[in-house]
């Protein structure tokens, strides 16, 4: 399966906003910890698969 990297960070930042945005209208405050945890997932999860695209990639080439 082929990920677009920027397609990908651009919907988990898009997520972010709305989990953010849904978590101040029920629970009536801002999260900055719950942001910040958010924000670092979004970020490891491409960081993970613009890694295993790099392998899948280097693998082929060899």
């Amino acid at each position: 399966m082929k990920y677009s990297l920027g397609n990908l960070l651009i919907g988990g930042f898009v997520g972010i906003l709305i989990v953010t945005f849904a978590e101040y209208l029920f629970y009536g405050e801002f999260s900055t910890r719950g942001l910040i945890i958010s924000i670092f997932t979004v970020l490891l999860i491409y960081l993970a698969i613009f890694i295993f695209q790099y392998q899948k990639k280097v693998k082929k080439s060899d």
